[in-house]
C-alpha cells in the first residue's frame, strides 16, 4: 500500500486589494467666461493706452493750427494799418468809415470784426475752418511818450490788435508808431 501522502492547498490569504479612484482629467479647449472677460479689460487697457498720446496729439495739432491762424489774422490788420501809417497823407480824422476806405489808423479804433465775420484786406470774408470761433478787435489811440514837445502831442499812436478764440484773448499784438504829425 502506498502510504498516504496529505497534501494541503494553500490558499493565498485574501488581501483587500484597493485601487485608488480614478482621476479624471479635464480636457479643456476653450475658455472660461472669467479669463475671456480678463483678457479684454486687459486688451482695452493696453489699447487705450497706446492711443492716447495719438488723439492727444491730433488735438494739440489742430489747437497749433488755430493759434497759427490766430497770429496770421493779427498781423493781417497791424499790417493793413501800418500801411496807412507809412503813407504822406495821414491826417488825424475821427469819422467813422467802412474799412475798405478807411484812410487813417484811427478809423480802426473800437473796430470789431465778429466770429464768421473776420474780412481780409480786400473786404472779403475768410472762410476757412480754423477761423471759426476767432474775431479780431482793434484799438487805436494817441499816447505820450518821455520827454515828449507838448506841441506833438498827436505824434505817437499805440494800435492794438488782439484776436480772441472764443471771447478769450488769443494772441495781442500792439505797436507804438510816430505818425510824423506835430501839432494841430
Amino acid at each position: 500500500p502506498t502510504p498516504s501522502v496529505a497534501t494541503t492547498q494553500a490558499y493565498p490569504t485574501s488581501s483587500i486589494n484597493m485601487k485608488p479612484p480614478p482621476t479624471y482629467t479635464i480636457n479643456r479647449r476653450g475658455f472660461t467666461l472669467l479669463e475671456a472677460l480678463l483678457a479684454s479689460v486687459l486688451l482695452a487697457s493696453v489699447i487705450v493706452s497706446i492711443t492716447t498720446p495719438f488723439t492727444a496729439g491730433a488735438g494739440q495739432t489742430l489747437q497749433d493750427r488755430k493759434s497759427t491762424m490766430a497770429v496770421a489774422l493779427a498781423q493781417e490788420m497791424m499790417e493793413e494799418i501800418l500801411s496807412i501809417c507809412n503813407q504822406p497823407q495821414m491826417t488825424v480824422d475821427q469819422g467813422v468809415v467802412p474799412r475798405p476806405t478807411f484812410t487813417t489808423p484811427l478809423h480802426y479804433d473800437n473796430y470789431i470784426e465778429n466770429d464768421g465775420g473776420i474780412r481780409n484786406s480786400r473786404g472779403s470774408i475768410i472762410t476757412d475752418p480754423l477761423a471759426s470761433g476767432l474775431s479780431r478787435h482793434v484799438n487805436v489811440e494817441y499816447v505820450t511818450v518821455a520827454n515828449q514837445r507838448a506841441e506833438d502831442h498827436h505824434a505817437f499812436i499805440s494800435i492794438s490788435v488782439v484776436v480772441k478764440q472764443y471771447g478769450q484773448p488769443a494772441v495781442s499784438l500792439t505797436r507804438l508808431v510816430y505818425t510824423g504829425l506835430g501839432a494841430d
